[in-house]
Parts: C-alpha cells; sequence; structure tokens
C-alpha cells in the first residue's frame, strides 16, 4: 500500500512541477498548431448556429438524444464494450436517418436561411400594368369585404413550398378575372392567386400557415397562410 501511495505523490509532485515550470507568457494555445485552432473554431460556429436555428423545438431535444447516442457508442467502444458499442452505434445511425426524415422541413428551412444569394439571380420583375391590375383588384375586393391572398413569384419557385397546388388556370392576368376568383360562390375563392410572369398561373392555392407562437389569435387562416409563405 505504502507503494501506491509514494506513487500517487510523486505523479502529483511532477504535476505540480509541470505547472509551475510551464511558460504562461506564450500562451496556453501557443502549443497547438493553427489549423487545431482553426478546426476548434469552424467546429464551435457550426454547433452554435445549429442550436441558434433549432433552440426552443422539438428537432433540438431529439438532436440532443442523438449525440448522447453517438457519445455512448464512443465510449463504450474505448472502453472495450463491444456489444455495448456495437448497439449505441447502430440505433445512433438509424436514430440520424430518423431525424433527418422527420424534421426534413425545419432542416431545410436552416438551410435556406444559412445559404447566401449569387450575385447573379435576378428578381423577375414584375410589369407595372400587372401591378396596377392586383391592385385595382384588391382594392376593388376590399371595398365588397372579400378576403384576397394574392402570390407573386419572383426568384425562388413557389412549387415546392405549396401545401396543395390548386387548379391550373394560365391565364392572362386581369382585374376582371381577380374579382371573379375571389367571389364568395367561386369554388377557388378560399385559396391563393399564384401569379408567375404576370399572368394568373394558379388558383385556389393552399399556402403553409405560419406557426409563429406570438401572433395573435384574431387573426384568421388567410392571415397566416399569407405570413408563412412570407417566412418560405
Amino acid at each position: 500500500m505504502s507503494n501506491v501511495y509514494a506513487a500517487a505523490v510523486t505523479v502529483m509532485l511532477e504535476a505540480i512541477r509541470g505547472w509551475c515550470s510551464f511558460d504562461w507568457s506564450r500562451g496556453i494555445l501557443s502549443g497547438f498548431p493553427w489549423t487545431t485552432l482553426v478546426d476548434i473554431g469552424v467546429m464551435t460556429f457550426i454547433v452554435y448556429q445549429v442550436y441558434a436555428r433549432f433552440r426552443g423545438t422539438r428537432a433540438l431535444r431529439v438532436l440532443g438524444g442523438v449525440v448522447v447516442l453517438g457519445l455512448g457508442g464512443l465510449i463504450a467502444q474505448k472502453a472495450g464494450l463491444f456489444l455495448t458499442s456495437w448497439l449505441l452505434g447502430g440505433i445512433s445511425a438509424a436514430a440520424v436517418i430518423l431525424f433527418v426524415v422527420i424534421f426534413q422541413g425545419e432542416i431545410r428551412q436552416m438551410l435556406e436561411r444559412v445559404n447566401p444569394r449569387l450575385p447573379l439571380s435576378v428578381l423577375r420583375p414584375l410589369p407595372p400594368a400587372a401591378v396596377n391590375v392586383i391592385a385595382e383588384a384588391a382594392f376593388a375586393l376590399a371595398a365588397r369585404r372579400c378576403g384576397a391572398l394574392f402570390v407573386v413569384e419572383r426568384q425562388d419557385a413557389l412549387d415546392p413550398l405549396l401545401r396543395s397546388p390548386g387548379a391550373k388556370i394560365d391565364a392572362q392576368l386581369s382585374q376582371e378575372l381577380l374579382e371573379t376568383l375571389f367571389m364568395p360562390a367561386s369554388p377557388l375563392h378560399d385559396g391563393a392567386v399564384y401569379i408567375r410572369e404576370g399572368r394568373v398561373y394558379r388558383a385556389g392555392v393552399v399556402l403553409p400557415l405560419s406557426g409563429t407562437p406570438t401572433l395573435a389569435s384574431f387573426y384568421g387562416t388567410r392571415h397566416r397562410a399569407a405570413l408563412g409563405i412570407t417566412e418560405q
């Protein structure tokens, strides 16, 4: 037993001697290569961005569970627990696939937020005549107290974001057509009108609803749809 105590004391003394002889003027990070520092910085940035995008969502809690499983598998592998590491590794791999499948919407939104716009991408301008037609139709419908929702495609295609494509119209844009589509007797009045390249492309389109928790309760489905497609 005395040999064990002597060995422990020796290790402690060596640690204290190394601590005292360290050249603090050079800094703690002076012994690290610059590639390691860059690697740590990049990984810290990525982890922070993932946490900031998923904070407060179910996806973050599930992702935390996947990370715990992965760390458990690595610890079990280092400890020589073959069956445990194999089981945890298989579960964590399957959990990653399920996470991507279940939370593909949240992942897509996160990637869209960090995706920079290319300088060569140009917004498709809406002709001034089309703007006037939409404005006149909006004021006319408002005077009749008829709700309306117009979605104008510019740079990004809207087809992948639609919950339901509605009915394809592909007609020339006119005030009379817009007012007719949103009349209460029209079978397409509940959805949105999808305008592409100055034409009425689709009508009766169902848009994604906003999940913003701070949105007032008196806003209806049409308001939430307008905010939802704007968020997308």
